[in-house]
């Protein structure tokens, strides 16, 4: 799954962005593969291209705790392997 992303920050009162917003807000797509799933437990490869052309690969796990229909609430968390 690959999906170009858009970030906008506010602040009250007006402050500096973090590091992080920064980020994202220089992140052009990221791409997400599933590398395994066993019973709820998802683990994946996460590429975020930035706009300068460089990239960050990063090993990503979550645990499926399922969804919510009508929603925006995200059916997932992370957590380290055990």
């Amino acid at each position: 799954m690959k999906r170009e992303i858009s970030v906008k920050y506010e602040s009250d009162p007006p402050g500096p962005a973090s590091q992080s917003i920064v980020d994202w807000n220089n992140t052009e797509w990221i791409e997400i593969e599933v590398q395994s799933v066993l019973e709820t437990s998802i683990t994946a490869m996460q590429t975020r291209h930035f706009k300068n052309g460089t990239e960050k690969t990063k090993d990503t796990y979550v645990e499926y705790r399922g969804s919510y229909l009508g929603t925006t609430q995200c059916g997932f968390y992370r957590r380290k392997p055990q």
